[in-house]
């Protein structure tokens, strides 16, 4: 009898656990869908607000943090093109304070390190002459090591590349020294399998905007 009671434990414990599991992967399938679909700020935030709930109830899982940041940082680019920079500021904030979060759930991996370096590149958005040094440089490094664990991560040559882009030519960025990393990253995109439905997958339209960019501007300067 005692045998048969702690075999029935043991199965309520289990399936308790896979219907958890199965409900966070379905909760994060509709928000990941939902953020790819948004149009606007307004929708963003949306999905933004559904990966933090997501994230306050499973803390042990690095995705939902590293999505709110995510969103954070489309969040954070869309005020800075209205020219609403505190607000591009304050999403820059949530965008770190998240990614603190999926750090300490999901240690130091690629994709994390990648999406942190794209948040040090907020900082030099607040303040170009002020920051642009100091986070320049915290930016290629988070890439840099998540290139290291990762080589076949495309986020983070387009994001690297990125950070060139911007740079200016007199500090040896600008788009044509840019244009091999967005080409690797190009490469990458296209051959990329994702380990699972919920993997990071975004970039590949923002990284071939800026290589037919770069390779617009390299045939003008042949011309």
């Amino acid at each position: 009898m005692k045998k048969l009671i702690l075999t029935c434990v043991a199965l309520f414990v289990f399936f308790s656990a896979f219907s958890q599991k199965s409900q966070y992967a379905e909760a994060m399938a509709q928000a990941i869908e939902q953020l790819h679909a948004a149009e606007g700020k307004s929708e963003i935030l949306e999905a933004a607000n559904l990966f933090e709930r997501i994230a306050g109830a499973r803390p042990e899982e690095w995705l939902p943090a590293y999505y709110h940041a995510y969103a954070q940082m489309l969040l954070a680019m869309a005020s800075m093109d209205e020219q609403h920079m505190e607000q591009c500021q304050a999403h820059v904030d949530k965008a770190q304070a998240s990614l603190d979060k999926a750090l300490a759930a999901g240690g130091e991996n690629s994709e994390i390190l990648a999406l942190q370096g794209l948040a040090y590149q907020g900082r030099i958005w607040e303040d170009m002459q002020a920051n642009g040094a100091e986070f320049s440089m915290k930016s290629h490094k988070a890439l840099d090591k998540a290139i290291a664990l990762d080589p076949q991560n495309p986020r983070a040559y387009y994001l690297k590349g990125q950070n060139i882009f911007f740079t200016p030519p007199f500090y040896g960025g600008g788009p044509e020294a840019a244009l091999p990393l967005l080409e690797k990253a190009e490469r990458l995109f296209a051959a990329a399998e994702p380990g699972s439905a919920l993997a990071p997958q975004w970039g590949r339209e923002s990284n071939q905007w800026l290589l037919d960019q770069a390779r617009g501007n390299k045939n003008e300067e042949k011309d």
